[in-house]
């Protein structure tokens, strides 16, 4: 019986403490604290620490993807290491923390500055030899500096006012070529940007890109490379031209060019005329044709290029004649309100998407039309008849149909209209009487009814006259037998009809 007490006492002693011990695993009262509640980090990537204490299990929550805490849970004191990553974007970010000890609860407010912007807005620079100058736009949100490497005495930096910098290059006097870099550097951060600047006459720039232009191209296997790669003034190349002292013009059509475009091209940017039509040149027009500002006539028709047509191509500045024919360039919409300058259009072979809409109008300056085959539909639009500057118009070989409005008597300057094989319907308008500086009429293969007006017989410059293969009918009257040029005409393209033969009167 004592035995059993003894037994009893020890196991209710044994239960107090652990009792006890429990007791001192949670205690009564949970002390939480941290040396700070608010940090603040750059947009750079940051490192923080900071004393937590506690006098039980904690544990961290609601930590975003930026952020990595260690340790993230623990027991008792302990200094917390808080990773930043760099912010990439241009909003600041910020989190909220949450520290649970027991019941007791502790928030970490943490905000992330936006990105730094720090970067030059021109592009790595090439001048000639003599001095210049060179505003230095910076893009930026942080204090920064300019320093020049490797030192040398023909760059220098000046603060024209406050934000705005200028380079200054002196007079390459000896040198062909010469380089350094312009160092933009933050004071408090590791953002930086450099700018290349090269110096070269404009010579020897030039020659080295005509150089690898000639190489890209098969240069020795081109028809005509007279004087090419030689040491005789640019002038004396083949297909080269130049004023004061500027290549102005490359012509090398139908020389047997090969390989692809070069993107070369582009870096000639006093170029005001470039012909490279009729060769075996591939590939597509790049974006960075929008260089060529000085550009006035561009012709890359009958070369198997493809891809699209860069939008660059129809914001040229100084662009007046483009021919584009006979290509691959994949579908087309011209954008006529960009080519308010523009006096030459010629397109063949490559689908148009818009045709002749419109904003053709908008064309005041234009001279010649021509779309060869261009998949063109609907009606001839009237607003094609305002432009009075127009001389030439080929549509041939299109699906145009309609009547030919009478507004079409009002392009005075009009000397060649050509409007074979489309389907255009009802007569021939009388108003083709008023074009009095016409050469050149075209209306064969369409589906023209009624008679020939004889008002053609006023067209006292008429030399080429085609009506054949359509529905016409009645007599050709004798004031159109009386033109010029009558007696040259092959009647065979003037009476033949589809159901018939016009007479003569």
């Amino acid at each position: 019986m004592k035995r059993f007490s003894l037994f009893k006492t020890i196991g209710l002693f044994l239960l107090f403490l652990h009792f006890t011990s429990c007791q001192e695993d949670k205690p009564l009262v949970y002390e939480l604290t941290v040396d700070t509640s608010h940090i603040e980090f750059s947009f750079e990537t940051s490192v923080y620490q900071i004393a937590l204490n506690a006098n039980y299990h904690w544990e961290i929550s609601n930590c975003p993807d930026w952020l990595t805490v260690i340790p993230a849970s623990g027991s008792g004191n302990t200094r917390l290491t808080i990773n930043c990553d760099a912010n990439t974007k241009t909003e600041e970010r910020k989190a909220e923390l949450k520290i649970q000890c027991g019941q007791e609860t502790q928030m970490l407010f943490i905000r992330q500055s936006a990105k730094g912007i720090l970067a030059f807005t021109l592009s790595d620079t090439l001048v000639y030899e003599n001095p210049a100058e060179i505003p230095l736009p910076v893009s930026h949100s942080v204090d920064f500096k300019l320093t020049v490497s490797p030192s040398c005495d023909w760059l220098s930096i000046f603060q024209k006012e406050k934000g705005q910098y200028i380079l200054t290059v002196s007079l390459l006097k000896q040198d062909l070529y010469r380089t350094a870099q312009v160092i933009l550097q933050a004071t408090d951060y590791s953002l930086r940007d450099t700018l290349q600047i090269t110096q070269t006459t404009y010579t020897h720039h030039i020659r080295t890109l005509l150089e690898k232009f000639y190489q890209e191209t098969n240069g020795s296997q081109w028809g005509n490379h007279t004087n090419w790669l030689s040491s005789l003034p640019l002038q004396e190349w083949y297909g080269l031209e130049l004023k004061n002292n500027r290549l102005i013009k490359i012509s090398l059509s139908n020389n047997n060019l090969s390989g692809n475009l070069p993107e070369i091209l582009y870096e000639l940017s006093d170029l005001k005329e470039l012909y490279l039509n009729n060769n075996s040149l591939q590939g597509s027009l790049s974006p960075s044709i929008r260089k060529l500002t000085n550009l006035e006539r561009l012709n890359l028709s009958y070369l198997p290029l493809t891809g699209d047509i860069p939008e660059e191509l129809w914001s040229l500045p100084e662009l007046r004649f483009l021919e584009l024919g006979s290509n691959s360039f994949n579908p087309v919409a011209i954008p006529y309100k960009k080519l308010k300058k523009i006096k030459a259009l010629h397109f063949s072979f490559f689908p148009l998407l818009n045709g002749l809409s419109s904003e053709i109008q908008e064309l005041t300056q234009l001279e010649t039309l021509e779309l060869f085959e261009c998949h063109v539909t609907g009606p001839l639009p009237p607003e094609l008849f305002r432009l009075k500057n127009l001389k030439f118009i080929q549509l041939t070989y299109n699906g145009i149909n309609g009547e030919i409005p009478p507004e079409i008597g009002n392009m005075n300057q009009l000397k060649i209209l050509n409007l074979a094989d489309n389907k255009l319907k009802g007569n021939i308008p009388p108003e083709i009487g008023k074009l009095t500086q016409l050469e050149t009429l075209d209306l064969s293969t369409n589906e023209l009814s009624g008679n020939v007006p004889e008002e053609i017989g006023n067209l006292i410059h008429l030399k080429n006259f085609t009506i054949r293969r359509n529905y016409l009918r009645g007599k050709i009257s004798k004031k159109i037998q009386q033109l010029p040029y009558w007696d040259t005409f092959d009647l065979s393209f003037i009476l033949p009809q589809i159901n018939g033969f016009l007479e003569l009167e």
